[in-house]
């Protein structure tokens, strides 16, 4: 668990506090709690690194543990030291600390000294106060939506909802962790197992490669739960790249097909292996008619610019059989979602993902969005940085609740540009300090020199770049965070016409059949 973090953060929601009639309380259980951290010199430090106030219902209870945690804090000496019943007896003796605390009295203080409760079952305990601290705040909620709902005519169904999603964002973010040490025995027995696991190919099912070499030597692939962003400043390709490991990803039962090692594993493993995967595309910036031409120039190699004028297209016979092979073998194979949304909210974002997980029985498995500084949030607290921080933090803790990994385009600031040198920087993204913390991998693509610096990453692509594109442009792919493995930089080759980026060394876009 990360401590100090449970408290329910300051947001627009502050106004809506528990009914004083709750029935999401319980008297006993705040007094087990209690008597417990008078007893316990281990589970009184414990309480007051997971509990707060308010957790505390019963006005008495509230007050007491508020007397334990404030003379806990006031001991800058030694803050291990521990306040027994009698340490809390004397300080209560003090006139100031009875008008402080005036719900308190003697009988109450002995009454929750003598109270029998097991130790052992603290954290349970914390964890069950916790669940009706947060009952109490869902039952505010409701209780005054209502009265919005059946008082405003204008009240507004989609707004509401993503006040909803906002309320339990906030509110969810007090949670526990029942973390424990293990020995060196175990740990190396369990490790020793996923060895064994994937030297069978029984486990790595859900991690996703890229089939970019370059890139997966370094990050093993992508897996559940990953927050990634991927940057670059424009016109070097971001959006162009992530299609690419869309659609690689989408593509990679096909591989594994012909892969010697599958059909030597059972029937079991295979089925999993092979299952077509999922990608949601989400784009801010770019219609769907733009992403899946793109995406067909990519995977048939026919030139952007050809697709864009159709007359051209259909005048050559070799690209129309490309054309046509898309759509008579990828396109049943292929599962990409895309979505140009009409709204950047992030709670928007949110709620169509997770409809989508839904309507594909929980089988998404990889998720981008096309760019992160698009995203706005539904208040406006002025500072954008702030925003930022919302918006990743929000995509960070949705990766690890539905156990997907999530790609995050970004934009680079302009400050790379005036330097010597030029190589992006972890400091380099923009709004970059909740970024860089969130974040599990961070991936730049940078290149020294581009076709046209002045033109936009379409102009680039176009046929009047060809002489230039024609072996590819090299592009330089920096793997410069990698919370669970090394950092790295590497070389990709990238063939503007069809939008592709290939493995330097390994293919070569020259070689590819391209007529114009």
């Amino acid at each position: 668990m990360s401590r100090n973090n449970h408290k329910f953060q300051n947001n627009r929601f502050d106004h809506i506090q528990p009914l004083s009639s709750s029935k999401y309380s319980d008297n006993e259980l705040e007094k087990k709690i209690l008597s417990i951290m008078i007893i316990d010199e281990e589970k009184q430090a414990l309480g007051i690194d997971i509990l707060t106030s308010e957790m505390f219902f019963i006005l008495p209870n509230r007050q007491l543990f508020n007397l334990i945690k404030n003379l806990k804090q006031s001991s800058q000496i030694n803050s291990t030291i521990w306040f027994t019943y009698t340490d809390i007896i004397e300080y209560y003796k003090k006139v100031e600390a009875k008008l402080e605390y005036n719900a308190l009295t003697y009988e109450f203080i002995n009454s929750i000294a003598t109270t029998l409760a097991d130790e052992e079952n603290f954290y349970v305990y914390a964890e069950e106060l916790n669940n009706l601290t947060r009952m109490r705040y869902l039952e505010s909620f409701f209780v005054e939506y209502n009265k919005k709902i059946q008082n405003n005519d204008e009240a507004n169904f989609n707004q509401i909802i993503n006040d909803f999603n906002d309320f339990l964002a906030e509110k969810n973010q007090n949670k526990f962790s029942n973390s424990h040490f293990i020995s060196t025995e175990e740990a190396a027995l369990e490790y020793r197992d996923e060895i064994i696991k994937i030297l069978r190919n029984e486990t790595e099912q859900n991690v996703l490669q890229s089939h970019f070499y370059t890139l997966d030597k370094y990050i093993r692939g992508f897996k559940p739960g990953q927050f990634i962003i991927l940057a670059a400043r424009p016109g070097i390709g971001k959006t162009a790249f992530a299609l690419n490991v869309a659609k690689n990803i989408a593509l990679q039962h096909q591989k594994s097909k012909n892969n010697l090692v599958n059909t030597l594993n059972s029937q079991e493993n295979k089925s999993e292996n092979e299952r077509p995967k999922n990608i949601a595309f989400i784009s801010l910036e770019m219609p769907v008619s733009e992403l899946i031409a793109r995406t067909i120039s990519s995977t048939v190699q026919i030139p952007l610019s050809f697709l864009q004028d159709p007359k051209r297209l259909f005048a050559q016979r070799d690209l129309q059989d490309k054309f046509d092979y898309f759509y008579n073998i990828n396109i049943d194979s292929m599962n990409i979602y895309f979505d140009d949304l009409a709204t950047s909210k992030i709670s928007d974002i949110i709620r169509k993902i997770k409809t989508l997980v839904k309507q594909l029985d929980n089988q998404l498995d990889f998720i981008i969005i096309d760019y992160l500084q698009l995203i706005s949030t539904d208040g406006n607290n002025g500072n954008r940085q702030n925003e930022v921080a919302t918006i990743s933090r929000a995509l960070k803790i949705l990766a690890l609740e539905l156990k997907i990994p999530i790609m995050a385009l970004s934009q680079l600031s302009r400050t790379v540009e005036t330097r010597e040198d030029k190589r992006p920087q972890i400091h380099d993204l923009r709004e970059s300090g909740a970024i860089e913390q969130d974040a599990d991998i961070i991936i730049f693509l940078h290149r020294d020199n581009m076709p046209n610096t002045s033109s936009s990453e379409e102009d680039n692509n176009s046929q009047n770049n060809h002489s230039t594109w024609k072996a590819g442009v090299k592009t330089t792919i920096t793997i410069a965070k990698n919370r669970n493995g090394q950092q790295g930089i590497g070389d990709l080759l990238y063939y503007g016409p069809t939008v592709t980026f290939f493995d330097r060394n390994l293919t070569r876009p020259d070689q590819i059949e391209n007529k114009n």
